[in-house]
């Protein structure tokens, strides 16, 4: 496993969608306990949120002549810059799902992330509506359809973790099904042998 290559890739990703590590290793299958070892969240964090300041400056400084059109809502900073949904996210969503440690606490935050998501979407088309200026509209489009994108991908991966633990239930159900069959079976059997041994113990009557 080429280790620099998986943190440009989960760095890009990072960039685009705000995916979270384990979600990243999951989707290209990557031992998630490995990557947690070579690729430090907090770093492509620290480089995400330096390159954005870095692109706000240049926009700033190439572009000074407007600074005086619409400008979007606090927290939606990412139609802006042309980024992703990433900083539309809360924070608390993103170290939600760094903190999951079972399909059902993933289950949970696919949930939150999903809510973010489309939550986002409605506040970037609201704020698409409202622009007049063809470039911020252009801008909105472009969030928008990274977060549908990321909206479908989302919602299919919660409909993938519904399947497999119904499964998992569905097996549980059964093995506990098979072991009260073989404890039944182990009490027949018990049952008959106690029975079969008193119908051939013999009983001796001595008459002294």
């Amino acid at each position: 496993m080429d280790w620099m290559i998986a943190l440009e890739q989960f760095t890009r990703a990072y960039q685009e969608t705000g995916v979270s590590l384990k979600q990243w290793c999951l989707d290209n299958d990557v031992d998630y306990q490995s990557a947690r070892k070579e690729i430090s969240v907090k770093e492509v964090k620290a480089s995400c949120e330096k390159l954005k300041k870095t692109k706000r400056e240049n926009v700033n400084v190439c572009q000074p002549e407007k600074a005086n059109h619409t400008s979007f809502v606090q927290g939606n900073q990412a139609a802006r810059k042309h980024g992703a949904y990433a900083s539309l996210l809360k924070t608390e969503d993103i170290e939600i799902a760094e903190r999951v440690e079972s399909l059902e606490d993933e289950l949970l935050a696919c949930r939150s992330r999903l809510v973010s998501v489309m939550k986002a979407r409605t506040e970037t088309e609201t704020q698409w509506k409202k622009s007049s200026a063809h470039e911020e509209k252009i801008q909105c489009a472009e969030v928008m359809l990274k977060l549908v994108d990321a909206e479908e991908r989302t919602m299919a991966r919660i409909e993938s973790l519904c399947s497999t633990l119904s499964k998992l239930n569905r097996d549980k159900s059964a093995v506990n099904k098979d072991r009260l069959q073989q404890k039944l079976i182990e009490q027949t059997i018990e049952l008959r042998t106690k029975e079969s041994e008193k119908e051939d113990k013999v009983s001796y009557d001595i008459d002294w």
